[in-house]
């Protein structure tokens, strides 16, 4: 995510680069923690799929020549909140935006995240590199 993070930051495209940058920061703490509790789980499935979706659309757009890319308020803040969560700096109850409410499933490990944090990175860089041809 750090590459995906740096060549957007490069190209000025300050959503695609925001999104990544808070993406990052979320799987530091996971990697420092080494799990998540299970209340948060779905919701973490859920918003790195929203996050994905987003950097794709993102893309996109980019590809189709757009210079105007979409606000990422909404999910930053999704991020943030979780974070916040996950450190123990916001209550567990506190609202996401997220549509779906969170059911719990069993402890993620570091390395399941890993596997997800790599998908996205893998599919944003292979992106950008387009953009860069």
């Amino acid at each position: 995510m750090h590459t995906v993070k740096g060549s957007a930051a490069m190209m000025q495209f300050n959503s695609i680069m925001t999104v990544a940058h808070r993406i990052e920061d979320m799987f530091f703490v996971i990697r420092e923690k080494g799990e998540i509790e299970e209340q948060y789980s779905k919701t973490l499935f859920n918003l790195m799929f929203k996050a994905s979706d987003f950097l794709k659309s993102q893309i996109a757009l980019v590809e189709d020549g757009n210079t105007e890319l979409d606000s990422c308020d909404a999910i930053v803040l999704e991020i943030e909140t979780l974070l916040a969560q996950f450190k123990g700096e916001a209550p567990p109850e506190a609202p996401l935006l997220l549509s779906n409410p969170p059911q719990a499933l069993p402890k993620m490990q570091a390395k399941t995240m890993s596997f997800i944090f790599s998908s996205i990175k893998v599919r944003a860089w292979k992106a950008l590199e387009r953009l860069c041809l």
